[in-house]
């Protein structure tokens, strides 16, 4: 497995616990100020560490690394007056204990800051099962928190491929059966993607293949919109802005 692979992948799930666990600091952080949670724990953190964003509503909207600060700095506090039955010295290890190179705290760190070229796979597995293991501590589970993170993103680029371009030719009096047929099968696999990512692949895959030309050439004799004509409109709603591709 490429490094780049194993820092992705590892990002991408850092990035789906890091909700769950802003929750669960909020809640602890309000029960302790139930006013001023903000100013008397959350503001000296980041003073501390030199952050200066506070357009923030909720704590699920930091990065992972001050929200695991915070964890770390109020331990203590948390785990003596809390009720919940997650401030364990297990957990500690697992989130913050930077001495454990498999904690949440230290694959954050290392993910951000990678200081090697080459990433055994036995290190990927490690960070995998602590990010496991800390969506079952924060009660749900790491393909629970993935689906949740991917699935309106996937929506969004589905329903616009499907609605602009797919059910409308399916609905096509005109088109020929083995383009109709082609059609049903694209319609298939791209429901089967699990990520927006997947739709992405899959959709740029079609727009260079030989079928996929085919295709296109029998929608434009007919003045029908195809993967062409939406591709911006595909590639702003995934990338955040028109990502055009240089011919």
């Amino acid at each position: 497995m490429e490094s780049i692979r194993i820092l992705q992948d590892t990002y991408e799930k850092l990035y789906a616990i890091t909700p769950p666990l802003g929750d669960l600091i909020e809640k602890e952080l309000r029960a302790l100020s139930p006013q001023f949670w903000r100013d008397d724990y959350v503001t000296r953190i980041f003073q501390k560490k030199g952050f200066l964003k506070d357009d923030w509503a909720h704590l699920y909207e930091i990065d992972s690394y001050y929200l695991l600060e915070i964890l770390r700095e109020y331990w203590r506090d948390f785990s003596t007056y809390s009720e919940s039955r997650f401030f364990t010295k297990e957990n500690w290890d697992l989130f913050v204990n930077k001495k454990n190179k498999s904690s949440i705290i230290s694959i954050r760190n290392e993910v951000s800051h990678p200081e090697y070229w080459n990433y055994e796979i036995s290190t990927y597995n490690a960070w995998h099962e602590s990010l496991e293991k800390a969506a079952v501590a924060l009660g749900s589970s790491l393909p629970e928190l993935l689906y949740e993170l991917h699935e309106p993103e996937r929506k969004k680029i589905l329903d616009i491929i499907l609605n602009r371009v797919v059910n409308p030719a399916l609905q096509s009096t005109v088109l020929p059966p083995e383009i109709l047929k082609s059609i049903e099968d694209t319609k298939n696999r791209l429901e089967m993607q699990n990520t927006a990512s997947g739709i992405m692949a899959f959709f740029t895959d079609a727009l260079h293949s030989e079928r996929g030309k085919q295709i296109y050439e029998a929608f434009e004799k007919h003045g029908m919109a195809s993967f062409e004509s939406i591709k911006d409109e595909v590639q702003k709603a995934y990338y955040g802005t028109a990502h055009l591709e240089k011919e």
